[in-house]
């Protein structure tokens, strides 16, 4: 499949938590147990490897909790927010997910699935804005969708909307090449034992060093945005 992005890896978590070797272990016990028994069907067999795995992915989801850090274009007004639009593939534009407000010219959308993005502002640089993104659902280019229906899309995708260079008053940063998007934090429940997990990831370089450049145009300390970031620099 190639390299994923943490936030692609920590999405497909969301949407396939059996990766989680525990879940794995619930799952793989439940079907040894089935083998040692006598009479079975193979159908029944995999039968339970389903209901067993539907279990173990319900708890994992249910605890899983991933704050993402998001700098998107444009002022959002409130200090924070909900988003709930329903996400579907895009029926125009195939490689694109879309939600029911931006579909084109009204055009149905196949399956369009519940999504629930909470988010809350940390700091305002010129006319960009850094959020924490709390997801409640894993659908594909989640936040991504639910920021460009916004009209506020992530800086740095041009996919969803974003310009390809971000302008600061007379100033155009370099591309950033990337979107502005990072996991900073993975915990769940332990299914077994209900032991909180908790694994932190530093801002990458290529991140940091943009924000320094976007700090640096607008004439903002890079203290403050070094504040709102503490525990996760």
């Amino acid at each position: 499949r190639g390299l994923q992005s943490p936030v692609q890896r920590f999405e497909s978590a969301r949407r396939l938590p059996l990766r989680c070797a525990s879940c794995y272990k619930l799952l793989t016990d439940a079907t040894r147990d089935h083998h040692t028994r006598g009479g079975e069907s193979s159908e029944m067999r995999a039968k339970d490897r389903r209901r067993y795995g539907s279990a173990a992915m319900a708890a994992c989801v249910a605890a899983v909790l991933i704050p993402v850090h998001v700098l998107v274009q444009g002022i959002l007004g409130e200090k924070s927010g909900r988003i709930e639009l329903a996400i579907g593939r895009d029926p125009i534009h195939r490689t694109r997910m879309t939600t029911l407000r931006k579909s084109w010219h009204a055009a149905d959308i196949a399956n369009p699935r519940e999504a629930r993005t909470d988010w809350k502002a940390l700091a305002k640089i010129d006319n960009t804005t850094l959020v924490e993104v709390q997801l409640h659902t894993g659908r594909t280019h989640q936040i991504r969708v639910h920021f460009s229906a916004l009209k506020h899309p992530v800086v740095g995708d041009t996919l969803y909307g974003a310009a390809s260079e971000l302008r600061v008053g007379k100033l155009t940063l370099p591309p950033l090449k990337r979107n502005f998007l990072h996991a900073a934090k993975l915990g769940l429940a332990q299914p077994r034992t209900g032991a909180w997990i908790e694994v932190r990831a530093v801002l990458p370089v290529e991140l940091r060093q943009y924000l320094k450049k976007l700090c640096d145009a607008a004439g903002e300390p890079q203290s403050r945005i070094d504040a709102a970031l503490a525990g996760y620099l």
